[in-house]
């Protein structure tokens, strides 16, 4: 009988064990959960800052103003940077919808992001780099932007 009794508080044991392990467990993944959403908000708010800088310079926002009258008066490598600028923030964009499907990124965060983008996508650059390159992202992506291009002011 001591054997019997003994067994079962072994296994009662074992098993408080065994829950609190989980418990445990669950608390390391929430912890592990927070600290990847704020790298990746950290990583999206440095491709943001990457983004600004690209967008000051002097060489840049003119080769852009006059984007908007005539993309063939630009030189080659005006053409590129612009091509270029375009590219890194379209895939930014991708970048945050993306973190946003997976709950990294708040209703708020995404709202923000898509203000900007809002102004972009009536822009000639913009519209005509989506026009050429959409089929190049993600499919859920190009039916977000699809989405936001029938939102536009006429």
């Amino acid at each position: 009988m001591k054997t019997d009794q003994l067994n079962r508080w072994l296994t009662l044991s074992a098993n408080v064990g065994v829950l609190i392990g989980i418990f445990f467990l669950v608390a390391e993944m929430q912890q592990t959960n927070s600290i990847a959403k704020a790298e990746v908000k950290n990583s999206l708010t440095q491709s943001v800052y990457t983004l600004l800088q690209m967008q000051r310079e002097p060489r840049q926002i003119a080769a852009l103003e006059r984007s908007d009258e005539d993309w063939e008066s630009l030189s080659f490598e005006e053409q590129i940077l612009l091509s270029s600028m375009a590219s890194a923030i379209f895939r930014h964009i991708e970048n945050a919808y993306y973190q946003h499907s997976f709950g990294v990124y708040d209703d708020n965060q995404l709202a923000a992001v898509v203000v900007e983008f809002d102004q972009m996508l009536s822009m000639p650059l913009f519209a005509d780099y989506w026009e050429s390159q959409s089929q190049t992202f993600a499919v859920e992506f190009r039916n977000f932007v699809e989405q936001r291009k029938t939102q536009l002011p006429e």
